[in-house]
Formats: C-alpha cells, sequence, structure tokens
C-alpha cells in the first residue's frame, strides 16, 4: 500500500544520545495518540519508519512540530534512549 506523504521527519538525536549535526530528512506521516503516548512514523511505503515511547509535544509552531520521548534500542525491550523528531508538514 503506497500512502503519500504529508511532510519530512527529522530524527534529531543519534545511537549515542547525541545532537545529529546535520539529520537527514525523510518523507514520513507521522501519528501520535496521547492516551498510550506513542508517537509514530511511517514511511511513503506505510512500513514504521521509528516509534516513540512516552511521547510528548515539545511545540506545534508554523507547520512545525517537536516531538521528545525515548526509543526502543533493544529486542528485550529493556534499554531505552532519548529521542527527538522534528516533523515539516
Amino acid at each position: 500500500m503506497e500512502t503519500k506523504p504529508i511532510g519530512k521527519l527529522a530524527i534529531l538525536l543519534g545511537k549515542d544520545g547525541r545532537e545529529i549535526k546535520r539529520p537527514s530528512q525523510v518523507d514520513a506521516i507521522i501519528s501520535w495518540n496521547h492516551k498510550d503516548g506513542v508517537a509514530y512514523a511511517f514511511g511513503k511505503d506505510g512500513k514504521l519508519i521509528a516509534e516513540l515511547h512516552n511521547a510528548r509535544i515539545e511545540y506545534i509552531e508554523n507547520r512545525n512540530i517537536r516531538i521528545s520521548g525515548i526509543e526502543l534500542i533493544d529486542i528485550e525491550g529493556n534499554v531505552y534512549l532519548a529521542q527527538m523528531w522534528h516533523y515539516v508538514m
């Protein structure tokens, strides 16, 4: 299923937890549910490309959204890393 991307997503922190100086942007659609606190980013092919737990909206301003949370980095579900997204519509 091909979905139509409505914006660009940049993941702002690397796997080491440090700021990425020049983050790449990918076509994406984001979804966030305040009840479970999870944000999802889907690529233009409809596949999940990123997921944030304990996600919260930092700001929404003039077609820009900043979301922060934690990203699962191990398969057992025991290790999380702080993460931040910037989304431009």
